[in-house]
């Protein structure tokens, strides 16, 4: 045994889990966490990580100077209690203040070189250190928003790279912080240790004998990991070490000693070796405000003054508060007074910038504004104020026509259930509400005020309106023409000297282009069929020199044939096709996405985007519920483009869930600004972020709070609600505070609207689902697969217990897109299911209702999922009638597909027409089709109603029909049941419909509970006996 150095007197402390035994390395994580991860090292392990790391230290101290040591949990010193204070300087961090206090006098009184600090391995950046020696606790998760991220990070509360494991963390921190290290670690890690980072200069595994840790208050199997400076030079040295045998001569090569080091550990993100502040003091105290777009910034002339300036602005550091995750580079609560977006949240943006100059003169300094300042603040002021006014609505209310109702509470509730004592109204209790604008106030006799708006009053009450009540439409918003009648003649007069009252000629056309040019952004969410075409190719005319509509690439030709027919000079358009194109900018260009996101050369990384980028006047992005997705190739070119004015053109704004309905706005009204609160990164944008005040969160968290519906979910998704696991329910939380969010930036119309049917009478759509049977070749077939998901389902819900965050939603994905096929395309081979041989019975069905519906004079369209579908569809037809029907899937070119269309279908006699809901469900107008048969569901209602949406245009002249072909016992009816409930959530917060709040979702997991229940109850059968079944 190694006899420590005299300095060293602190073997007799023990760590607060020397008395604790777990047994087993879960138990050891419980404990850490109960005691700090305070397990000291066995004097006997401590010695073996010493020697092994000696020669290296010898040959620093052969250079003359001190070897820098470090521990990330130094505790009393244990590893390092065989240290030198004449050759050796230390560097250490802990948790536990008691043993740190002492361990400081000790190396204090022994004249140490150190530098000792209270703070976890997570708030810790080092580098430059000779040699590392840890012993890191185990298995505990850290995360902090500060920790610097290496291989070991991954998706934490604060973000991507800020949770890990504490071993791997320490490892990896140690690896980067020092040109040596020895790490004890458990030996279930020691041995992937390979496979991990810096495995290349991993020179010696020392595995510790069993009990080794005994006096430490543990029996988990350790080793010990040696790393060098320098690639490993032959094999690793792997050396399994044995209670009573002497330690082998290891000779490592552990690299050459560096001749100087020069050290760096940084606690909490502050480094006081630096100053913060380094400008001499001048005595000069003037301060210019000055601003680079949405930043202000402060020019200093003295550094005194600078710091005390920066002080009273910046009035403290940010503490972490458990849950709560800060916005990017946030560090001290008066961030806010640099942002410019911050001054246009308050009711007075001059008079706020002139307070915080008052704030910077009462430190010390002479503020002066940088000449333009206050006119820009001002301008900006202005646009705010016509941004921040909502866009006329008009919406669908069950009491438009009257001003008084008796209603009636469905349940016991509280006028204000946040307030004790508020008066309670029963269900048996009859109330009179009186509207007052677009909401319904009802006064109780205490005087409290219960305001509701419609869809709450229906949700929460039984409404009598009395004789004379009914439906109607109702004015939620009067809109911008209204409130700015000045400006909105200035707008209407420059259409008129431009030409573009001829293109928008439709009276709300031309409303909602004035409405839409009063601001930088917006979106127009209207429904398909409405002349968003139009719109485009007028706001683009209503913009600067060079303006930009980029459109899904089967698009191209329908804006192509709408722009010639507005009669425009072919000189002032064009459609970006090469290089070419982009150095000669027209008045109107159309791009396709495809092209936009696409090198401009090949070989070359700049793309079509970024050749036109900060060139274009006004953006009309089609399709613009794309955006929802951030990561797409096409989302980036879109962000890149930089545009003086964008607007977003879509028939369904929410796709699928409310929350889709964010990332469109954000790229339409800016990220966490005065407009659009809700920053990914940025701080929740309301008043009180300019003085330092409220929680000063990002704008993403406050959203989903107030909005997504969920059970749990991950950090990752948590992150920026795309990606990582969650289980969420397609509900909207707080609709009339999303409904305010949404209104200044959606420009909604619908079909029903009462200034909209003046020009387009189309009567509601009939709808109807047929069901039909399996054939039992069919059905065997696809019992087979769903009993295979069934099988699965119950070993992982066995395996996994009640959490289905450890359900791999990858494989469950597969095995239901498995079924699905099996479904509706049976054709394709299954697995070891194989393929039906014929039609399916929901196949045939789809071509004997297309061919009735064409026998009716009728022309039809049949959407399904797979091409594969549809081409066996297509044969029935051409088989039965002898009319080949034109196919429109992705197996086509763009070009070939859209000529058969326009040759058979538009003007030709061919009444048939088969389409994959991803080839033809956006922007094709196709009013000769009357019959919209969907042969598969979809998972989202703007599949489908895009997909119906083909057929609803004002030319139509027929009452549409859509038919829904279900197969009983298939997977069809969960399909419906999903897209109904994203469907209302949808409506909910667009159109202000009412929401069944009663309605119980069945998740995803719940449906799939049933589905397999139900197939297990259908076969009766093992599983052997239903292969063998499919197999005869």
């Amino acid at each position: 045994m190694m006899t420590p150095a005299p300095w060293y007197t602190l073997s007799s402390i023990q760590g607060r889990g020397a008395h604790c035994r777990p047994g087993s390395l879960a138990g050891l994580a419980a404990a850490r966490r109960e005691n700090l991860g305070a397990f000291y090292t066995p004097p006997a392990v401590a010695a073996i990580a010493w020697t092994a790391v000696r020669p290296y230290l010898d040959a620093v101290a052969a250079t003359g100077r001190r070897a820098q040591l470090l521990d990330t949990s130094i505790g009393t010193g244990r590893l390092l209690q065989w240290a030198d204070p004449e050759a050796h300087a230390i560097t250490g961090c802990d948790v536990d203040p008691e043993p740190l206090e002492a361990l400081g006098a000790a190396m204090k009184a022994a004249g140490f070189d150190f530098e000792l600090r209270r703070a976890g391995m997570e708030v810790v950046q080092a580098s430059g250190f000779d040699v590392a020696l840890i012993n890191p606790p185990f298995s505990l998760t850290l995360s902090s928003p500060v920790m610097a991220y290496n291989a070991a990070c991954g998706h934490g509360p604060f973000g991507p790279g800020t949770q890990a494991l504490s071993h791997r963390y320490a490892l990896q921190q140690a690896l980067g912080a020092a040109r040596v290290v020895a790490a004890i670690l458990p030996r279930s890690f020691a041995e992937t240790l390979h496979s991990e980072d810096g495995a290349e200069r991993l020179a010696a595994l020392l595995h510790l004998p069993a009990g080794a840790f005994e006096d430490g208050g543990t029996e988990v199997a350790t080793s010990i990991a040696v790393y060098g400076n320098l690639k490993r030079r032959g094999e690793l040295r792997s050396v399994v070490l044995r209670r009573g045998q002497p330690m082998p001569t290891l000779a490592l090569d552990l690299g050459p000693a560096a001749t100087s080091a020069r050290t760096r550990f940084v606690v909490d993100g502050v480094d006081p070796s630096e100053p913060a502040i380094t400008r001499p003091v001048t005595g000069n105290a003037r301060v210019r405000i000055v601003h680079s777009g949405r930043k202000l910034s402060l020019q200093f002339h003295c550094g005194l003054v600078e710091a005390k300036v920066l002080n009273t602005l910046m009035r403290h550091r940010l503490q972490p508060i458990e849950g709560l995750r800060r916005p990017s580079d946030w560090v001290y609560a008066g961030e806010g007074v640099f942002d410019v977006e911050a001054y246009l949240a308050q009711t007075d943006p001059v008079g706020a910038l002139r307070a915080v100059a008052n704030q910077l003169r009462e430190a010390g300094g002479h503020p002066e504004f940088a000449p333009g300042l206050l006119e820009y603040l001002q301008r900006r002021t202005r646009r705010a104020r016509r941004e921040r006014t909502p866009f006329r609505l008009e919406v669908a209310s069950a009491f438009a026509a009257v001003e008084r109702v008796q209603a009636t509470p469905r349940r016991l509730m509280q006028i204000d259930p946040d307030r004790w004592g508020s008066a309670v109204l029963r269900p048996t209790q009859a109330v009179e509400f009186e509207r007052q604008g677009t909401q319904w106030v009802y006064v109780h006799p205490s005087g409290e005020r219960l305001v509701l708006e419609d869809a709450a009053l229906s949700s929460a009450f039984d409404v009598q309106t009395g004789a004379g009540g009914g439906g109607g439409h109702r004015v939620v918003h009067a809109g911008r023409e209204v409130e700015f009648p000045a400006l909105a003649r200035h707008v209407r007069a420059e259409m008129a000297r431009r030409g573009v009252a001829d293109i928008v000629s439709w009276g709300y056309q031309a409303s909602d282009l004035v409405e839409l040019r009063m601001g930088r952004g917006g979106v127009a969410a209207w429904d398909m069929g409405l002349g968003k075409t139009r719109l485009a190719i007028a706001l683009c005319l209503m913009g600067g020199l060079h303006n930009l509509i980029a459109v899904e690439a089967h698009l191209v030709p329908e804006f192509t044939d709408e722009l010639k027919a507005t009669g425009l000079p072919p000189d002032s358009w064009q459609v970006i096709e090469s290089p070419a194109e982009t150095e000669g900018l027209r008045r109107i260009n159309v791009i396709a996405y495809t092209r936009l996101r696409r090198p401009l050369r090949e070989g070359h990384r700049k793309t079509y985007a970024q050749a036109l980028r900060r060139r274009i006047a006004t953006l009309v992005a089609d399709e613009a519920h794309l955006l929802r997705s951030p990561d797409t190739a096409q989302t980036r070119a879109l962000w890149a483009l930089c545009p003086r004015r964008r607007y977003g053109l879509t028939g369904t704004p929410i796709p699928s869930y409310p929350r889709d309905l964010l990332y469109l706005l954000r790229w339409a009204g800016g990220d966490g600004t005065a407009i659009q609160p809700y920053g990914l990164a940025r701080a929740f944008m309301e008043p009180s972020v300019l003085w330092g005040q409220g929680r000063l969160e990002r704008g993403v968290d406050v959203f989903r709070e107030r909005h997504v519906v969920t059970e749990w979910v991950t950090h990752e998704f948590e992150d920026g609600l795309t990606r990582g696991g969650k289980r969420e329910v397609p509900k909207l939380a707080n609709p009339d505070l999303y409904r305010s969010w949404a209104a200044p930036l959606v420009k909604r119309r619908t079909r029903a609207e009462p200034e909209v049917r003046q020009y387009i009478a189309l009567p509601a759509a009939e709808r109807h689902v047929i069901e039909c049977d399996f054939d039992p070749a069919h059905r065997a077939l696809f019992l087979g697969v769903a009993d295979e998901l069934a099988h699965w389902w119950r070993e992982r819900r066995a395996a996994d217990g009640a959490d289905a965050r450890r359900i791999n939603m990858v494989s469950l994905l597969a095995h239901i897109g498995a079924v699905e096929r099996a479904t509706n395309a049976p054709q394709l081979a299954i697995g070891q299911w194989g393929r039906l041989a014929g039609p399916s019975s929901k196949q045939r069905l789809a071509a004997e209702r297309a061919i009735e519906w064409a026998g009716r004079g009728r022309k039809v369209i049949v959407f399904a999922q797979s091409p594969t579908t549809l081409n066996v569809i297509a044969a029935l037809i051409a088989a039965t009638t002898g009319e080949k029907p034109v196919v429109v899937t992705g197996e086509r070119d763009i070009e070939t597909r859209t000529e058969e269309i326009n040759a058979r279908f538009r003007r030709g006699s061919c009444p048939y027409l088969v389409a994959t809901y991803g080839a033809a469900q956006t922007g094709l107008n196709l009013p000769e089709g009357s019959v919209v048969i969907r042969a598969a569901r979809a998972w989202t209602h703007k599949t489908e109603e895009q997909a119906a949406a083909r057929v609803m245009r004002p030319q139509q002249r027929e009452r549409v029909v859509i038919e829904d072909l279900e197969l009983r016992g298939s997977i069809d009816p969960y399909q419906r049941q999903m897209t109904a409930m994203k469907a209302a959530a949808a409506a909910s917060g667009l159109d202000h419909l009412d929401a069944d709040d009663e309605a119980e979702f069945e998740h995803l997991h719940t449906i799939i509970d049933r589905f397999v229940e139900a197939v297990e109850a259908e076969t009766g059968l093992k599983r052997r006996d239903l292969k063998e079944r499919h197999a005869a």
